[in-house]
């Protein structure tokens, strides 16, 4: 349709699709009054719990991030404990090592002595065939 057919068209009255509001005054009916009441009642009631939910949430929320700040804090010590035991183990090894290293010297050292003292008494029980020493004359033996 064109603007000129729209204006030259004769105006017609919308066809209402609801009763006329009742002639008594009031705007609604009555049981349209009681829907918009219940659904006032419930909107209030939802509202009331939606607050609650929000206090709820909030105290939540509060308390994740008191929990968080606390494993922070854990998570420090236990960063700090590992810190500290990995530096006391290092320090143990070292030590073991050491002690290990002593310990291998001082076999060494043993051996080398019971060596020595083996060949010395070789050197001295050779000597004594040499010169055919039976061993110490027994006391009270005077040779005679």
């Amino acid at each position: 349709m064109t603007d000129k057919q729209m204006i030259d068209r004769p105006a017609t009255r919308p066809i209402p699709l609801r009763q006329p509001a009742p002639a008594n005054g009031s705007e609604l009916p009555e049981h349209r009054q009681k829907q918009v009441e219940a659904g006032l009642s419930a909107y209030q009631q939802i509202a009331t719990e939606r607050d609650v939910l929000e206090q709820k949430l909030r105290e939540a929320l509060t308390t994740v991030d008191g929990l968080k700040v606390q494993l922070n804090s854990l998570q420090g010590v236990i960063n700090m404990m590992e810190s500290t035991y990995l530096s006391m183990k290092l320090d143990l090894e070292k030590r073991v090592q050491q002690y290990q290293a002593e310990r291998d010297q001082a076999v060494a050292r043993a051996a080398s002595f019971e060596t020595t003292i083996s060949n010395v008494f070789e050197v001295i029980v050779r000597a004594m065939e040499k010169v055919n020493i039976d061993g110490p004359p027994a006391r009270g033996d005077t040779g005679e």
